[in-house]
Parts: structure tokens; C-alpha cells; sequence
């Protein structure tokens, strides 16, 4: 089982938050994960008034520039626990309305081969190069949200829970794809009001993954086991939670605290 989780410390700056990210991997086979997923931080990069993203899969907004980058996404197939053969990496902003998700997959021969089958909304998207993201609100590993795109741009969503997705569900977002000689990138916005969440709680878990199709290679930000996944929950239990009882982790994610000026706002 893999057990990944961000902790957050408030900057005194008020337009930044700090996500700490400790991942601990625990492994049926003898594997021992990289260097780089014991542990990383990221800084999530809150837009300055005034500041607006323009969703066009161009991450060439200041506030891209200043955001730190997420990398160093690790093979699940076919090379378990190897770096991916080609990289990807993410960045997070947010306002006091939404959550933005910028991400670049790097492909060296992206002017040649970028499989794109599928451009309707919601469906499934099993021979595409895709990118993958889930996000747990709740922190109960039980329930989430789910989300995919190619780079065609199509858009899918599910809901998670005990029994398995429910694609029925279709949330408000928005997302725009870019693509080039050398890969494709992302531009997500997700607003908070699409999500529900306790909104005395703080603390949420997300993941992300990325499938090369051609090379039948999926690689994932935090925790690499075969039996897990961006969409698999981790029945596992961990202590030390805030001094609460063991809870079950969620989906693999790292933990992720948010920290608006105004709360009444994502109501």
C-alpha cells in the first residue's frame, strides 16, 4: 500500500501557501521508490487582485512563472518505480473562486505521434494519451472526484466512492489544451463550488498521472505500487492525523491544505 500526504505551513506572505508533501511507500514486493518520492514540497500560488488566468493551455501567465513546478512522475507500467520516459509536471494556483491546475507533458515526439482518439465529453479514454487527476475533499478515502483530458482537449469526470465511479455526474469546469512540437500542456479551472467539502475543513488530497500511449508507459506523481493508482483508494491506516483516530487514507494523493482569505466565498 503507498501512503503519501502533504502538510501545509501558512507563509507569513499572504498570497502564498506551502504544500509539504511526505510520502511513505510501503511495498508487497521488494522495491525501494526514488530519492524523490520520500518526500517533496510545492508551493501553490495564490492569484494577486486583480491577476486572471487565460484558459488557453498556455501556462504563460505571471503567476506560472512564479508557481513552483511538481515533476519527477514515476513509471507504474511498464518499468515499475522507474522515472517516466518522458516527463510530465504540474503547477497550482488558486483564487478566492477556484482552483487552477496547470500541466505540461514533455514528448519528444509529440510532432509525430499524440494519440487523440476520442473529443466527445465524457467519453472513456482508454487508448489516448491522457493526463488524470483526483481530487478527495473530504479526506475519507472513500469519496472523490475524478477528471481526465487529451490533448484533443476532452473532457471526462466521474465521481468516486465505494463502488466505483459514477460517470453520470457531470461537474462545471473548464479546461483548454495546447500542443506543440515538443508536448502538450493543460490549463484546468475548477471552481470551488463544483465540489462539496466541509468548509471548516482544510485539508484535502490530490494526485496526478499520465498515460503515454504509444509506449503503453503510465507514470504518476505520488506512489507508484501496481495496486494502486490515481483512482485507487488506499484502505490502509495511519496515526498521527491532528491527534485524531486512524482514518483510511484517500487515492494515493498527497495532503493538501487550503487556506482562503474568505471561506464564504466557495459557499
Amino acid at each position: 500500500m503507498t501512503i503519501a500526504s502533504f502538510r501545509v505551513t501558512r507563509l507569513l506572505c499572504p498570497c502564498l501557501f506551502i504544500l509539504f508533501v511526505t510520502a511513505e511507500f510501503t511495498r508487497a514486493q521488494e522495491l525501494t521508490p526514488p530519492p524523490s518520492q520520500a518526500r517533496r514540497t510545492i508551493t501553490a500560488e495564490r492569484l494577486a487582485p486583480g491577476e486572471s488566468i487565460t484558459l488557453d493551455g498556455s501556462l504563460d501567465e505571471a503567476v506560472w512563472q512564479r508557481a513552483e513546478v511538481a515533476s519527477e512522475f514515476v513509471q507504474i507500467d511498464p518499468d515499475n518505480g522507474e522515472p517516466a520516459t518522458e516527463q510530465a509536471e504540474f503547477r497550482i494556483a488558486f483564487d478566492g473562486n477556484a482552483l487552477y491546475l496547470g500541466v505540461i507533458c514533455h514528448d519528444s515526439e509529440a510532432g509525430v505521434h499524440l494519440t487523440r482518439y476520442q473529443k466527445r465529453r465524457d467519453e472513456f479514454l482508454q487508448q489516448d494519451d491522457k493526463v488524470q487527476w483526483t481530487i478527495d475533499t473530504f479526506l475519507d478515502g472513500r469519496t472523490g472526484y475524478f477528471f481526465e483530458t487529451n490533448p484533443s482537449g476532452a473532457m471526462a469526470d466521474a465521481l468516486m466512492g465505494t463502488n466505483g465511479q459514477n460517470r453520470q455526474w457531470d461537474g462545471i469546469w473548464n479546461e483548454r489544451v495546447q500542443r506543440s512540437s515538443t508536448g502538450w500542456s493543460i490549463e484546468v479551472e475548477i471552481p470551488f463550488r463544483t465540489l462539496n467539502f466541509n468548509p471548516n475543513s482544510d485539508t484535502w488530497e490530490i494526485n496526478v498521472s499520465r498515460t503515454l500511449s504509444r509506449k503503453n508507459e503510465n507514470s504518476i506523481w505520488m506512489g507508484w505500487a501496481r495496486n494502486q493508482g490515481v483512482s485507487r483508494s488506499s484502505r490502509r491506516k495511519t496515526g498521527g492525523c491532528r491527534r485524531r483516530p486512524c482514518i483510511p487514507t484517500g487515492f494515493n494523493g498527497g495532503r493538501v491544505l487550503l487556506d482562503p482569505p474568505d471561506l464564504s466565498l466557495w459557499r
